[in-house]
């Protein structure tokens, strides 16, 4: 006798978030994985960042030059601070990378096991190679910027890892790249730090055209204030979660943040501070130790 065909009814499968807990099936109890936002979500919600952080930049600067106009100067003065912000902007999308660099003190990397770990890890997400660069600093530390090309700065001290806890340092910077959390920072520090930028920059290429944001300084100022907002709480964390799957072995990333002093210097650009992979300043985010406890439980 034929057996009856029945015809199983199609489910459609749930998409696992970050902020969410993920579901949990018995026949998943084996082998539980979370997945991290991929950059083809994550990108459009940096996108609105970016947009926001320059919108009030700019609204900032109408204002200046509103105040401006209304003294008794010639009207025509208000259009400076307006203007002076554009090319600002202009000179920064051109040139921000080297300030930045420049400000750091940073300088390229010959570690041949970074070089080596950075290529690996780009390969297996299809993303371009990072320029890796190396900057002062005793205790082991990361941070990823980018604007027109992509690089990742580690302190000197980074050299004294193990094998998995570098791996896993660039992992995380790596994943803030793909993600573009690294271009929403470089755009706020660009903007927020830009009294550091000019002082600091001024032997990078065209570090003199820095000059043009200090009309506007107090529009960079606002942005400081005003723009942290615009960092999710959970960012740090979601790049330690990502860089624990990329990496394939999140006990690497456990180690990395366990090992890594809470106590940090500052760095030579104070707005990079937060934006650490261990932050060099309190904020509003996720401390190490809360990263910690949420990346053992992976």
């Amino acid at each position: 006798m034929a057996r009856k065909f029945t015809r199983k009814r199609w489910r459609r499968p749930q998409r696992l978030r970050l902020d969410e807990t993920p579901v949990v099936r018995r026949k998943d109890m084996a082998v539980l994985t979370i997945l991290p936002i991929g950059p083809q979500e994550a990108w459009p919600e940096n996108r609105r960042r970016i947009i926001g952080l320059l919108v009030l930049f700019l609204a900032v600067c109408a204002l200046e030059g509103a105040a401006v106009a209304a003294t008794p100067l010639a009207w025509w003065t208000g259009l400076f601070p307006p203007v002076f912000g554009l090319l600002y902007l202009a000179g920064g999308a051109r040139w921000g990378d080297a300030w930045i660099q420049r400000a750091l003190g940073a300088a390229g990397h010959d570690s041949p096991q970074l070089l080596g770990q950075i290529k690996a890890l780009a390969a297996r997400i299809s993303m371009d190679v990072p320029d890796l660069l190396v900057a002062p600093g005793e205790t082991p530390n990361a941070f990823g910027f980018g604007l027109r090309r992509k690089w990742i700065v580690t302190t000197a001290g980074a050299s004294s890892l193990g094998l998995l806890e570098a791996e896993a340092m660039l992992a995380h910077e790596i994943v803030h790249l793909r993600d573009g959390d690294a271009t929403v920072s470089s755009v706020y520090v660009l903007l927020a730090g830009a009294a550091d930028v000019v002082v600091k920059a001024m032997g990078a290429p065209a570090g003199v055209v820095a000059l043009l944001s200090i009309p506007v300084w107090p529009a960079c100022l606002v942005v400081r204030v005003l723009g942290a907002r615009a960092f999710p709480r959970d960012r740090e964390h979601r790049a330690d979660v990502a860089a624990a799957l990329l990496t394939r072995y999140p006990p690497a990333v456990g180690k990395l943040l366990s090992g890594v002093p809470r106590e940090q210097a500052g760095s030579p650009l104070g707005a990079t501070d937060r934006f650490w992979l261990a932050p060099r300043a309190a904020g509003p985010g996720m401390t190490v130790d809360e990263r910690t406890a949420a990346i053992g439980e992976m």
